[in-house]
């Protein structure tokens, strides 16, 4: 039994347009709630206006079980393994996005996972240190930060030890009048998509992940092909 969800017409429009199959189709796999509505958003019409490319489709894929809160990127790229045998991806483009996530990946780990979706022509968007970081470019310009705040980014500490947030997290809410990784909001960031390319870029950590202990985040990629 497939533990991602039977997905809702791939390779059709959700909408009522006249074309009836898109050009380019995204499947996406990602690790939380945040990364899935972020991409989710970018098919929906009240977020069109955003993206400046026609005929595509965004799937992200969702596993059977909401209760399955495995996280770990092989978990993750076992959705795309299983769409791929049950669907085929000849004209798809099949993408992971995970964090860097040093507290529970090694490096050793992470550069087998991006050799695993070489073989497999899986594309990777890999953000260090948390998918976080990819939102703030939206609603940040990183230059007004100083030295100490840069390092506290990149840290992305937790405060204090009971707490369960980290300092990208905080930062977050505190630009946006609050802010939940379980539900945001993507009419608070969409508008900024060229910014947070244009910052990324900007950034040590490439699109190649030859460096993955780079910060930065390599998203921008994946978004770029979609809104562009």
């Amino acid at each position: 039994m497939l533990r991602l969800r039977t997905p809702k017409s791939f390779g059709e429009r959700k909408n009522k347009s006249n074309t009836r199959f898109p050009n380019r189709v995204f499947v996406i796999a990602c690790e939380g709630k945040t990364e899935e509505t972020y991409f989710k958003a970018l098919d929906k019409p009240q977020y069109r206006i955003y993206v400046k490319s026609e005929n595509i489709q965004v799937e992200v894929l969702e596993k059977q079980d909401e209760k399955d809160t495995k996280s770990f990127p092989t978990h993750v790229i076992a959705l795309l393994e299983e769409y791929q045998e049950y669907y085929g991806a000849d004209n798809e483009e099949l993408w992971l996005v995970i964090d860097r996530d040093k507290q529970n990946l090694s490096k050793k780990q992470l550069e087998e996972i991006i050799s695993k979706c070489g073989q497999k022509n899986y594309n990777i968007a890999l953000s260090n240190p948390c998918f976080e970081l990819w939102l703030l470019l939206h609603v940040k310009d990183l230059a007004t930060y100083s030295t100490e705040e840069l390092d506290s980014i990149k840290q992305n500490k937790k405060e204090r030890a009971k707490s369960k947030k980290r300092f990208l997290e905080k930062e977050l809410s505190k630009l946006l009048d609050g802010y939940k990784k379980e539900k945001i909001q993507p009419e608070k960031f969409l508008p900024y998509l060229n910014l947070a390319i244009k910052q990324a870029k900007s950034l040590p950590l490439k699109a190649d992940l030859s460096t993955v202990d780079d910060f930065g985040t390599t998203v921008y990629v994946l978004v770029e092909k979609i809104a562009y």
